[in-house]
């Protein structure tokens, strides 16, 4: 029977690892200690109760001086067991600390990996800006170099003397500031032209407004404190005519003031 159950089995019987024997030089320092002082208290305590067997059966103590004896012994074992679980709390929270300090250093690393990259993404750019900047600087001078160049070429071909050249250069200089202030000029009253569009713009939809009410609808808007019988659109139109006051209610001031105006017209 138990060789059918081998041939029927072998990998179950295969898979099984061989139990390892745990030497006592391999333990744990600490749980060696233990260990040593665990066996060190039982033998004590053995012999302490053998002594103390013996004691009372050779001078007849009394039940009080036994009492105070074990009373003494069980402080003493009290006192040990609570060295021994201090200790081992102590162990405890020493390895959470650890712990809990070893993941706040990783995850520190890792935020300052990310931000690491994230910053040297932005200084890469701002060096990639910098250097265009430098190369248009460059660039302009080279520029302001070959327009000088020309000038000078052209009052060499010209046989000018010093004196003109000067005068020239320098008249050339006013019109490169006077350029500049025209650029300047320009952009101004081009901002200025579509800062008045803008208003004219909502001029010409405060007119549209105005034109879309006749003194029919004015009329009826005096003799109504609901709107909500009105399209939602015709409310909106009302109250960006400012005809609607906070409350919702209709402001019969405002809708007499329009009432004058449409009759001037």
């Amino acid at each position: 029977m138990e060789e059918k159950i081998l041939t029927e089995h072998p990998e179950s019987v295969a898979e099984k690892p061989p139990k390892k024997k745990v030497r006592l030089h391999q333990l744990d320092q600490p749980f060696l200690l233990k260990f040593i002082v665990y066996i060190t208290v039982s033998i004590c305590i053995i012999l302490f109760v053998l002594l103390l067997c013996v004691s009372v059966y050779k001078n007849n103590f009394t039940a009080e001086s036994i009492f105070a004896t074990l009373l003494a012994f069980f402080s003493i074992f009290i006192s040990i067991f609570f060295y021994f679980k201090a200790d081992e709390t102590s162990s405890r929270f020493y390895e959470s600390s650890y712990q809990f300090m070893k993941d706040v250093s990783v995850t520190l690393g890792k935020i300052e990996e990310r931000f690491g990259e994230k910053l040297n993404s932005l200084n890469d750019k701002i060096s990639h800006l910098d250097r265009i900047s430098s190369e248009a600087s460059n660039e302009i001078k080279d520029k302001t170099d070959d327009k000088e160049n020309i000038i000078d070429e052209l009052m060499d071909k010209a046989k000018l003397s010093d004196e003109e050249r000067r005068k020239y250069k320098s008249d050339l200089a006013k019109k490169d500031i006077e350029i500049e202030q025209l650029k300047f000029n320009k952009f101004e009253a081009e901002h200025e032209a579509a800062r008045l569009r803008g208003i004219i713009s909502e001029a010409q939809d405060e007119a549209g407004l105005f034109q879309s009410f006749d003194e029919k609808m004015l009329e009826y808007l005096l003799h109504i404190d609901d709107i909500s019988d009105l399209s939602s659109r015709t409310q909106i139109q009302l109250n960006d005519m400012g005809l609607i006051k906070q409350s919702g209610e209709v402001d019969r001031r405002e809708v007499k003031r329009m009432l004058d105006k449409l009759s001037r017209h």
